[in-house]
């Protein structure tokens, strides 16, 4: 059975043969090594600038050598107040990180986003609600996590939170060639990636996800290639009796750890995380249509649907003669299939979402055309996002449900679509379009159909979404450009 990563498992399974690539022979060092390894090596790029700055001839060298130079210092700063400020229930632990090709990463973030992500939450939501209680977060929060539901205020702010994974996926090592049964995710669920175990995730705040990151980027992990491997220093959390590990235990009170904060409203990220939210809304129709039961009785759905020449989800409640509605055959078949049911159960608050979401972000577009250059730029990103990929996708999976909150996506979209179509016309003509992939990344796509993907970013959270850990300024940009995935 998979064991859960813990400061008092890690070094061991970071460590082992089933982690470490062949022909990597492990000695493992002390915290105190590695530390001192770490300041020895930023006392080294100290010394390399301030001698290229002693020669530097041209002002271009003098000011690059200065760069170089106080990032280094800054680096030596950071590193001595990370030592001494280790957030509550974390410790820091020699860990072996061994780098894996991008495809390989890839794979396993898809895996994440597509069936862990939702899952986790609900699980923590469901099971660890006292812990998220200690940690500050209200009952709407907890309730909306139960739902597979990001947690946010009664207010509709998301909380300043992100899902970390323990053992990193970049640097994950032979974890990325084989997947295992997850002992917390039930005896039905599909084998996953062991990064993307529960045992391997932990939901924390912000700042402390931060903290984490900053430490990695001091030891320059981003320097290795794939298949190389170092040991370094990581904040890892410990379990105990007190704290299962699943969410960050509270702070230290009066600490610079303690500290929950709810995201400030942004209408530039409204459209961002209006775009998050659709493409998780759709991985969970998906994932409930690739169910045998399910697709068969909404192929059935669907036939009778067309025989009146209406979609689905507009004539639910008709009855048919001799059939009952749409939406009475819909909840039969999820009365008897069990499978069904609980996929259920994550697509539909996920429809609501979807909604206001939708609504939120069109609404800050419009709140902001009094600004001609600001409400331009989010109306054009809007537009990009609402006319996209992922937006289609959702309406035509939205119109085949004969449920109430697939009608109400349906009405909002269709009264979206007349509006924006007075206030920015869609072009008849064009060389190129932006299309919002599945995995988060953007792409240009022509006339012939073919698909340029631009790489995104090889960490656990993309950038300026709900969940984010910074970097990027995380704006839509026109044609091939970086629109970017939530996290």
């Amino acid at each position: 059975m998979a064991k859960r990563v813990s400061a008092e498992t890690i070094t061991e399974i970071t460590s082992s043969p089933g982690f470490v690539p062949s022909g990597k022979a492990l000695n493992t060092p002390s915290s105190d090594d590695i530390i001192q390894a770490t300041r020895l090596d930023i006392a080294g790029r100290i010394e390399k600038f301030e001698n290229a700055l002693a020669r530097a001839i041209s002002p271009e060298d003098t000011l690059r050598a200065n760069e170089s130079l106080n990032k280094a210092r800054q680096d030596k700063a950071q590193l001595e107040t990370a030592l001494k400020e280790v957030p509550e229930g974390f410790k820091l632990v020699p860990v072996f990180y061994s780098k894996v090709k991008q495809e390989e990463n890839a794979a396993i973030h898809e895996e994440y986003l597509t069936n862990v992500r939702s899952r986790f939450l609900q699980f923590v939501g469901e099971n660890h609600a006292d812990a998220a209680r200690k940690l500050g977060l209200c009952e709407h929060a907890i309730e909306r996590m139960k739902r597979g539901l990001d947690p946010a205020d009664s207010e509709g702010r998301p909380y300043e939170m992100n899902i970390d994974h323990i053992i990193e996926r970049a640097g994950s090592g032979l974890w990325a060639q084989s997947k295992e049964k997850d002992p917390d995710a039930g005896a039905d669920s599909e084998n996953k990636f062991r990064q993307n175990h529960y045992g391997n995730l932990i939901l924390i705040p912000e700042k402390i996800h931060n903290y984490k990151n900053m430490l990695n980027n001091l030891q320059r992990m981003s320097l290795l290639q794939p298949g190389e491997s170092k040991w370094i220093l990581m904040m890892v959390p410990e379990r105990n009796e007190q704290n299962a590990g699943f969410i960050c235990p509270p702070q230290t009170p009066g600490s610079r750890w303690d500290i929950l904060a709810v995201r400030p409203h942004d209408p530039a990220r409204d459209t961002h995380h209006a775009d998050f939210i659709v493409k998780q809304t759709n991985d969970r129709v998906r994932e409930f249509r690739s169910n045998a039961v399910v697709e068969k009785t909404m192929h059935a759905i669907e036939a009778l649907a067309q025989q009146y020449k209406r979609s689905a989800v507009d004539m639910a409640d008709v009855r048919i003669k001799g059939r009952g509605s749409l939406s009475k055959i819909f909840n039969d078949m999820l009365a008897q299939d069990e499978a069904a049911r609980e996929t259920n159960k994550l697509v539909r608050p996920l429809l609501n979402e979807a909604t206001a979401s939708i609504h939120k972000a069109f609404e800050s577009a419009i709140d902001n055309l009094g600004h001609p250059e600001r409400g331009q730029k989010l109306m054009a990103s809007f537009a990009g996002f609402f006319r996209g990929g992922a937006m289609r996708t959702l309406r035509d999976q939205a119109s085949k449900l004969p449920v109430p909150e697939a009608k109400e996506l349906t009405d909002l979209c269709r009264t979206i679509e007349r509006d924006l179509d007075m206030i920015m016309p869609p072009k008849p003509y064009k060389s190129a379009q932006i299309i919002y992939l599945h995995d988060g990344a953007s792409a240009s796509k022509d006339f012939n159909g073919r698909t340029n993907k631009k790489p995104k970013r090889d960490d656990d959270m993309p950038a300026n979404g709900p969940w984010q850990h910074g970097g990027g300024k995380g704006k839509h940009q026109k044609r091939s450009g970086g629109a970017r995935r939530y996290r």
